[in-house]
């Protein structure tokens, strides 16, 4: 699995609301190899650290009326991730450009759009994934 192939699942999925999308987003991952799974989820995780930005948590900080908790941050990066590659990326380079995207989101977080994949890997192999070798950030870049 690639960057490809993994913005192409998360963009086939996208529906109208968290519930459809969710649905759709289990029925892909359970196509996929418990090995292409780990590989997707790498690249989520790398996704979910690469959008652990000062600037992008101030535009949910304002954006939520001044409240945006450590989990309420890793809930909408989750969220972002889901939004599909050009907002993700466009979202990456300016914050600001995510305004828009937010209030037309009621509840811009999405926790078990980031749970789907962890659960499918222990529904198919019976365990947990693999240690990635990953890191969190121990601080948001930027500043």
């Amino acid at each position: 699995m690639n960057a490809d192939g993994f913005w192409r699942i998360i963009e086939m999925t996208h529906a109208p609301s968290q519930e459809e999308q969710l649905e759709l987003f289990k029925r892909e991952l359970q196509r996929l190899a418990p090995q292409e799974l780990i590989e997707f989820w790498h690249i989520f995780v790398e996704r979910e650290f690469a959008a652990y930005s000062w600037d992008l948590w101030l535009v949910v900080w304002l954006c939520q009326g001044g409240w945006c908790s450590d989990d309420g941050f890793h809930d909408f990066r989750a969220w972002l991730i889901s939004r599909g590659r050009a907002i993700y990326e466009a979202a990456l380079n300016d914050a600001d450009t995510l305004v828009d995207e937010m209030r037309q989101t009621e509840h811009p977080e999405f926790e078990l759009f980031g749970n789907v994949p962890s659960k499918i890997y222990r529904t198919m192999t019976g365990e947990r994934f693999p240690d990635l070798g990953l890191e969190h950030p121990k601080e948001p870049s930027g500043g």
